[in-house]
């Protein structure tokens, strides 16, 4: 075992050389043991020795007494030999080798906590090695630390990489999809080829039929396509409502204004509001006629019997079967589209007829309603067939104005 003292370490050395602790450098270089055996009366090997007797390890020597000696058994130090002892401008070193069966803990010749396997001590060296160590730990740590920036940096890019795929996928299905202008194209189409086959009488009577092929033979005329000619019958058109477009429709005041109600709105419940509503509506037709204005007064007086008409019959609506409840329905609807109508400025157009469906053939139909801005209104009660014969006419007029068209290219 190496031992490396400086001045505090060599005078530590002197003094046990005075207790006769420590063997002479001499002792060393003739090859004794500096180390020393301490041995009580029963320790085995000391020959009879006493407690207080110090044994030295040196051949051919007795063993001596010493003030100092421990008051109990003999205690065996490791023993070593080849004990040098040197100079050097750091101070005294002591160095010792093991004999064969010891070991120094895996350090070698010298003992050394910073740096094994090395000989004599160096503190420069230690102190270079020491600092060589924190600069390997300091490079160590920015090469993780740049390592977790490069793993950052990778994130950041993944996450704009799904940033700009959820964006392409976005803007794919946005021109996939189709525009609004193109879904009315698309269902106006779905309406127009509805139109021409046999459409749902709920189609007819409400109008959408009508429309349809209305709006495509208007089209067509204002390009110059021009259909055959399909003549209409007078009667037919008289009971053919029209309208602005408002919502209005003025289809249950075209008798002066006298109405025609259902039976299932005759009942005593509905019997209050439906003679005001019976004494009002004509009285206020024959002011449109004269082009008047009508009172607001009165307009407030006869929707607010048309709202009781309509809470009785919502407060009724056990009393009567499914298909009484939806004629009453049906009727107080047109009611209500009649007054929506008698409030546009120019309803007196209505009465005075400058505001109908006139012609002798289709395309004059056509014609005059979209000069007009014009489009049909849904069909009153009695008024079903009317709607019926037209549909038919219009269908007959836009098959011939189909094959005019393919002709032509």
């Amino acid at each position: 075992m190496r031992f490396t003292l400086g001045r505090f370490a060599a005078a530590a050395l002197a003094g046990l050389t005075g207790l006769g602790l420590a063997a002479s450098p001499a002792a060393a270089q003739n090859g004794q043991n500096p180390n020393f055996r301490v041995g009580g009366p029963s320790a085995p090997g000391s020959g009879g020795r006493q407690m207080g007797q110090v044994q030295t390890n040196t051949p051919g020597t007795a063993p001596s007494t010493s003030p100092y000696a421990p008051p109990y058994p003999a205690l065996q130090t490791t023993p070593f030999s080849n004990v040098n002892a040197t100079t050097s401008p750091y101070g005294t070193v002591v160095t010792s080798t093991p004999p064969n069966g010891y070991s120094n803990g895996g350090y070698g010749g010298g003992y050394n906590p910073y740096y094994p396997g090395t000989g004599n001590y160096d503190p420069l060296g230690g102190y270079l090695r020491g600092v060589a160590d924190v600069t390997t730990a300091n490079g160590q740590y920015q090469v993780l630390i740049q390592q977790a920036r490069i793993a950052q940096a990778q994130a950041d890019l993944f996450k704009l990489d799904v940033r700009r795929r959820i964006f392409d996928e976005a803007r794919y299905e946005r021109m996939m999809m189709p525009t609004p202008e193109e879904i009315r194209i698309a269902e106006r189409n779905v309406s127009l080829n509805q139109a021409r086959r046999d459409p749902p009488v709920t189609e007819i009577w409400s109008g959408r039929a009508l429309n349809s092929l209305f709006d495509y033979a208007a089209g067509q005329l204002a390009k110059g396509n021009r259909g055959p000619g399909v003549q209409l019958d007078p009667d037919i058109l008289k009971r053919i409502n029209v309208t602005t477009g408002t919502g209005g429709n003025i289809g249950l005041l075209k008798d002066d204004g006298k109405l025609q109600w259902p039976l299932s709105l005759q009942g005593p419940e509905f019997e209050a509001a439906r003679k005001r509503l019976s004494q009002s509506l004509p009285a206020v037709v024959k002011q449109m006629k004269f082009d008047n204005a009508v009172d607001p007064g009165t307009l407030r007086d006869m929707q607010a019997d048309l709202n009781r008409l309509n809470d009785a019959l919502t407060r009724n609506v056990g009393d009567l079967a499914p298909s009484q409840y939806i004629e009453a329905k049906r009727y107080i609807n047109q009611l209500e589209d009649a007054l929506k109508a008698l409030q546009d400025p120019n309803v007196a157009n209505y009465f005075t007829q400058k505001w109908s469906a006139n012609g002798k053939t289709v395309a004059e139909l056509i014609k005059n309603m979209a000069d007009q801005g014009l489009r049909f209104a849904p069909a009153t009660p009695g008024d079903e067939y009317a709607y019926r014969a037209l549909q038919q006419a219009l269908a007959a007029y836009d098959a011939g104005l189909t094959q005019v068209i393919a002709e032509r290219k």
